[in-house]
């Protein structure tokens, strides 16, 4: 999965370089809760623009439901495609480790820093991914009609935590949208379909608390624990269970009050989160190149190490984030029980 930067020797030094790698790409993927969702997932073609992409959203065709007279030829009608473009931006992180650390280290300090690159990484991922989605769709904020949903943040009651009648509503708008569930016979395959072979429900990304509200709330029935399907069914990262047709995976990097521009305009008056609901082709994601992780040995700087003081080990990746169809998701804003129940 990864390229590296690093000479690698034959035998026992080339099973070192991949074991270290390794820890930095098995913490990084386990941070990855928001990309793995992204329906039309697609690398930028070797020798084309690196800085831009571009996806196709197609329309729906219209109704036909109208019977049509024998002898007449049917009427055929163009396909409609919109072109929605993104950018890809390099993100990336490194420390540097000096001799007297290493020796005198009673830990692998080498694996211990690889492992918390990984964490940087996934985090930085996971972070750009969500702060495109997670506010991007239908906005629909708990506790409130329509009338004021302008107000954002400050319309959210401290009592309107997640609960059943707020997923069915959500649920609602992307019905009443025409989205798909994830994991469709619509939703590409493939390459460009990271987010199948799943079985046809909708996606929720939820933050800890709001599913400790969800589970509290006394309406709440046929919840099923993730351990009850995982054997049956592939688990996205962080999936902690499903009800209502809907898989909840949770995020320890949650969407909350003040994260984008708009939201932090007006503020509740207790802490809001942000539950995403997914449909199929709500966004997509794109990776210039593979997570790299890269180290630089004593000695390896010249003349700016003369006395091989200084190494340093660093990870790289490069890649983009776009919401296709606004629609095709829905933003629910609900304030969480610990806001106002705990000190």
């Amino acid at each position: 999965m990864s390229d590296t930067t690093t000479s690698r020797a034959s035998g026992t030094e080339m099973y070192k370089t991949l074991f270290y790698e390794n820890q930095l790409l098995y913490t990084a993927e386990k941070q990855l809760v928001f990309m793995q969702l992204g329906q039309r997932n697609i690398k930028v073609p070797a020798g084309e623009n690196a800085h831009a992409i571009v996806w196709t959203k197609y329309g729906n065709l219209s109704d036909r439901s109208a019977a049509e007279s024998e002898t007449t030829a049917t009427t055929a009608e163009a396909m409609s495609a919109t072109l929605v473009t993104g950018t890809v931006a390099t993100y990336a992180g490194a420390v540097k480790l000096n001799d007297i650390l290493m020796m005198e280290a009673k830990d692998d300090l080498k694996k211990i820093t690889y492992q918390r690159l990984g964490y940087q990484a996934g985090l930085a991922i996971d972070t750009v991914v969500r702060d495109v989605v997670a506010p991007g769709g239908t906005k629909i904020f708990a506790g409130t009609t329509a009338a004021v949903c302008a107000g954002l943040w400050s319309t959210v009651p401290n009592t309107a935590t997640l609960s059943v009648t707020q997923l069915r509503k959500g649920l609602r708008t992307l019905l009443r949208n025409n989205a798909l569930p994830v994991g469709s016979s619509l939703t590409p395959q493939g390459e460009k379909g990271q987010a199948t072979n799943r079985d046809g429900l909708w996606i929720a990304v939820i933050s800890a608390d709001q599913l400790y509200d969800l589970q509290g709330d006394t309406t709440t029935g046929g919840w099923i624990t993730s351990n009850q399907y995982a054997g049956s069914d592939k688990l996205f990262t962080g999936e902690v269970g499903k009800m209502y047709g809907t898989r909840f995976i949770m995020s320890g990097n949650p969407y909350v009050k003040g994260h984008g521009t708009i939201e932090s305009t007006t503020v509740s008056s207790g802490e809001t989160h942000v539950t995403l609901l997914a449909g199929a082709d709500f966004f997509g994601v794109t990776k210039l190149q593979n997570l790299q992780t890269f180290w630089q040995d004593f000695g390896s700087a010249g003349t700016a190490d003369p006395t091989h003081k200084v190494a340093s080990a660093a990870w790289k990746t490069a890649f983009g984030a776009r919401v296709l169809n606004a629609s095709f998701g829905v933003s629910l804003y609900t304030a969480i029980g610990r806001a106002y129940t705990e000190a």
